[in-house]
Formats: structure tokens, sequence, C-alpha cells
């Protein structure tokens, strides 16, 4: 529990302070990356003043509840002039992966284990057959000794805990044009167990490649990091809906819950919520009451108008061009049917703020939102799309709420986290930032958007090492994208690598063309400036005054393509007016100032106080 702070050695047990064991759990959360004495003081001690001394103690502390010896150190190594490094090995594990793993132990073990149901928080320090008498909860990790034997199966203890991906369902309807149902089924499915805060559920984006090239199980598991899978088939045939699905071990291919149910089709609510429920029991989930009474809530009386919604959702998993803007005609014809259905505003509602295209129709997306929310405010889909508004307008407070109550509802919307961390990055929480980006990877593993955004966070955060194996990933997925390369460029140079930065931002611009937006190329000039490649400087910020008259620039744009000049009064000029003019709070102002914010170059310019200044007083939200 996090009120106890328990550290449990051989059958000992030791209380930690409050700040111990939250150093404890941080370090877990970086093991093996080295973490200095100020991330430490920002993430631990979140604004109070307090000098490395304090650090020092509590490390000290943390050495003597494990039992570290300074001339044999198995936890927690100290790099001179740079911080501290957990040298233990960190394994994800859950209670699918622990009773598995039960019946494989023998012998003694040394071992600690971190456990809580929705955080880091009890912690447990196991030796030998301590291990058999206290089982880690969900959501666990188990930190093992540097001298421990390493040989448990290394691909079991890489997988999120308590995780399971939803294989698109076969279509087994005799008629084609029920082929939506199919999908709409399996899209539904996921967003039911969305709401189930127990279990980490693989994003749709990352298991609709599956589709019509399913390699082996085992494979899927290992390429999303999953423990489970489930899949199955629909057969609909206007009147009845048959549905079959079985959960199946990854680890060890074999079943661990399958079920068939035949209904009528205005009985397939009942169908979604037994499938749900049955997978949260088969990974012990427990639910919540309010968790059971969302997934068993009948969205809608009329089956018309949730067909409709289901083609609507199939429409998401069927179209050619993921770009393309989802097509709502579905869910305005469903609404008409029924105009309490909640679920069809909340879809809307988000389906126009979760689009590239989106911009400019903040007031739909407000307006159905507000709709959903009013005849069901558990929606975590409505919420999700209030905060894109309330970040639209610049609405920190608002949009920060809205995202917590997205979570609450809807805690493994992939998309939401991702835009949430942002939302964080943008604000200057880069540490948060990095959670959330990571928990999104996890969820959608296939989303080279979400690896792009990981990368951002570490950039901004100035931990390029990691932003630049991010960003790899990105590029695995997507080798065509531009943006990666971008980045790839900032994370070299920021490293000293000149020549591999410049490479970087070359192939960036050989793909952009001249399709660049403005605010790209403000961000090449700036990163060219720290090259000191003055004629690509010049040459982009020439581009930038030509392309004024049709496609003006707003001034946080214009204020870091001087920046990357070197011209002070303009920079200065153009930075005060993107800070305080309301006019200028559009959203691609976020990608300059944040940047300028952060600093990740640590740009000598920009630390002059008349800069500095300006930049303490940059507040997105």
């Amino acid at each position: 529990m996090p009120t106890r702070n328990l550290l449990e050695r051989r059958g000992r047990s030791t209380k930690l302070e409050p700040r111990t064991m939250q150093v404890l759990v941080y370090l877990a959360s970086h093991a093996g990356e080295i973490v200095s004495g100020d991330e430490l003081i920002t993430a631990v001690w979140q604004g109070l003043i307090v000098g490395d001394g304090s650090v020092y103690q509590t490390i000290n502390q943390l050495r003597q509840a494990l039992g570290d010896d300074r001339s044999d150190i198995q936890f927690i190594q100290t790099i001179p002039k740079q911080g501290y490094r957990l040298v233990a090995s960190v394994k994800s594990i859950s209670k699918i992966a622990t009773i598995r793993r039960l019946s494989q132990i023998r012998g003694w073990k040394l071992g600690l284990a971190i456990s809580s149901l929705s955080a880091l928080a009890l912690l447990l320090l196991v030796v030998g057959r301590d291990l058999l008498e206290e089982v880690p909860e969900p959501s666990s990790l188990e930190i093992v000794s540097a001298r421990t034997d390493r040989s448990t199966d290394r691909k079991i203890n890489e997988r999120l805990p308590n995780s399971i991906a939803v294989l698109p369902f076969d279509n087994l309807s005799p008629d084609p044009d029920n082929a939506y149902f199919a999908a709409g089924i399996h899209d539904e499915i996921l967003n039911q167990l969305a709401k189930i805060r127990g279990i980490n559920v693989i994003s749709r984006t990352s298991v609709l490649r599956y589709e019509n090239n399913r390699p082996t199980i085992p494979d899927i598991a290992n390429e999303l990091h999953v423990e489970t899978i489930l899949e199955g088939s629909v057969r609909f045939d206007g009147e009845t809906v048959v549905v079959r699905a079985q959960l199946i071990d990854a680890a060890t291919d074999t079943h661990l819950w399958s079920d068939q149910y035949e209904r009528k089709f205005e009985e397939v609510f009942a169908i979604q919520a037994a499938i749900a429920t049955s997978i949260a029991d088969a990974l012990m989930a427990e639910l919540s009451p309010v968790e059971r009474e969302g997934i068993e809530r009948i969205p809608t009386e009329s089956p018309a108008a949730y067909g409709l919604y289901l083609r609507f959702l199939a429409s998401l998993e069927l179209a050619d061009d993921e770009s393309q803007f989802p097509d709502v005609r579905y869910l305005d014809q469903a609404i008409v049917l029924d105009p309490d259905f909640a679920l069809a505003y909340a879809t809307k509602a988000y389906a126009f703020a979760y689009n590239t295209d989106a911009e400019g129709r903040e007031h739909i997306v407000r307006e159905n939102a507000v709709r959903a929310l009013a005849l069901d405010p558990t929606l975590g889909l409505a919420h999700a799309a209030l905060a894109f508004v309330h970040m639209t307008h610049w609405q920190g407070d608002e949009a920060e709420q809205a995202f917590e109550q997205a979570l609450r509802w809807s805690p493994n919307i992939a998309e939401v986290l991702i835009l949430y961390s942002r939302f964080k990055r943008y604000r200057g929480e880069y540490a948060e930032a990095i959670r959330l980006s990571s928990r999104a990877v996890g969820l959608d593993p296939n989303n080279p958007v979400f690896h792009f955004q990981q990368a951002a966070a570490y950039r901004y955060a100035k931990r390029h090492d990691a932003a630049i194996n991010a960003l790899q990933n990105a590029l695995k997925l997507s080798p065509g994208w531009g943006s990666p390369y971008v980045h790839l460029g900032y994370a070299d140079i920021a490293r000293g690598n000149l020549e591999e930065g410049l490479r970087n931002l070359r192939i960036a611009e050989d793909i952009f063309g001249s399709s660049a937006p403005n605010w790209r190329l403000a961000q090449l000039a700036h990163a060219y400036a720290q090259t000191s490649r003055r004629e690509d400087v010049v040459r982009l910020f020439s581009e930038l005054e030509e392309r004024a008259n049709e496609t003006p620039s707003g001034a946080a744009v214009w204020a870091l393509a001087y920046i990357a000049l070197g011209d002070h009064t303009n920079a200065l000029q153009q930075l005060e007016t993107a800070i305080t003019d309301p006019a200028e709070r559009i959203a691609s102002a976020f990608y300059s100032l944040g940047l300028i914010k952060a600093n990740p170059f640590d740009d000598p310019m920009l630390n002059e106080p008349r800069f500095q200044e300006l930049r303490d007083r940059i507040g997105v939200f």
C-alpha cells in the first residue's frame, strides 16, 4: 500500500520515509540509466528548495535498507559528478507471469519486488522461499540484485504486465454487406477493455497490421510485448450474432479461456460485456464497481442506432488511408435514431479532436462532448475531446482536469496518453511527459507517431541517447517520414556529433521539399545555427520571409527564426509578443515556444538574462 512505504527483507520489515521510497521507485523506473541529483530533486521533491546533501542522505538510507556494501555494490552505484544508477535488473511481472514462474522456481533467489494495483507502492525484498508466500500484485516490478542469477526467460519478463492484444476478428457472416459487424465488434471490445485499469490493452493501430498477415501467436506476442492474445470470429446474419473468442497465454500458446455466444442482435451488448469481464477474470484484474457498471451499461435502446455506430467503428478499421478523416455520417444517423445516444456524441467529438485535420473544428468537438457528458459523465472519450479543445485555447487548468477525467474512466487510450504527454512537455514537466509517452508506446508499439512523441519528451529533457533510440524506432515503422530526421539532427548535434547531425537535417529537408510548414523551417534554421552553418540559417530565414504574404508566421515562429539568426533585438520583441498577445495563442506556437523554453541545445543566447526571464514566463498552458 502506498501509505506503508514498507521494505521487507528476509522476514524483517523496514519502514522507509516517503521520499526515500519515491527515490527508489524513480531509480527503478530508470534502471541502468544515470539519474542526476537535479533530476531526482525535480521528480521527488517537486519544487522544494533542497540541495545535493538531501539526495545524498536519501541514497545512503536506501543503501542501508538494501544492505548495499560500498565494496560490493549490488543495487545503487554512484557515478562521480553525474549522479546515481540502479545497477540491479528490473523486470515487469504480473500475476499470470508470477503464477507461471512459481512452479519453476528452485533453490534460493534474491530479489526486490515493488507491487501495487495502480502504482509502485509496496516494496518487498524477497529471499528464497519468501517468494512463495508473497505473490506480487498486477503492475509489478522485480528488481534483482546485480549478483543474482538472471537466467529467467527474458522475453516473458519484458512483456507488459497483465497485457492483452485483441486481434481483428474473423468475419464469418454469409452476407458481404455484414462484414462491418466483425470489425465493429472488435473495436467495441477494445473500447470496453480500455475502461479496465488493471489491464494493459494494446491499441487498435498496432493490432490491425495482423488482419491480413498473421504470424504465430508467440511471434505476435513478442512483437507487441504482451502476455496474452485474444482471437475470435463473428457471424451475423441480420438477426442473430455468433461470437467465438479464445484467450491465449502467449508464453505457452495454450488457452486460458474460450467461449461461444449466440444471441439476438439486440442482445449484443451482453456478449461484449461477458467477453470483457471474462478476460478480466482470466487476467485476475479486479473490476471496481464503477468499471463493471460501465462495461455492462447498455449504450442505446435502438438496435438500428447501434448498428450504425458499429458501421462507423468498422470504417476506422477498414479504411485504406489512415490519414483520411473519419466519415461521421453513420454517427449522425445514429443520433437521429436515438437523440440520447451518449456514446455516439462522444465518439464523434473524439473523432474530430484526435485527427490531424481537426483544427478549426473545435466547436463541433465541444458541442458533442458537452452533450455526451450531460448524458453520461463517465465517457472517457468525451473528456479526452474536451482536453483537446482546452489545449487549443491554451486553457491549461481546464485541459489538465479533462485529461485526468479521461484517464480516470478510460485509462488505456493511447492517443489520450500521447496528447497528455505533449501537454506536459509544453508545460515543462518533462519527467511526466516521458512517463506518459512511454506508457502510450507500450500500448501502441506499432505506431511511429508515438515513438516520435516519446523522443520529443526525451529530447526536451536533454536525454539525447534515449531520444535517438525512440526516433530510430519511429523510422523502422515509417522509413520515409521526415520529422524524425529533424529530431535526430538535433540530438546528434547536442551530443557533439555535428557531421551526423547535418546529414540527418539534409535528409529531412530532402523529404519535406517545399512542403515543410513555417514552424518547421524555423526549427531547421535553429538546428543549423548550432553547427555554425550560417548560410543554411540565412537560406531558411529568407524562405520564411518569402512566404510571409501567403502563409504568415506567428510571433513564436519568428522568435525562433531570429534566435537562429542571432538577432537579439527582434528575437526578444517577437518572443515578448508571443507570450503576451492573446491573438498569438495558436496551435503552431506550441512547437516553437516549447523548444525555446526547453533549450535542449543549451543555446548560450537563450541563457542570457533577458531571454531567461522571458523563458521563465513561457506558460503555453
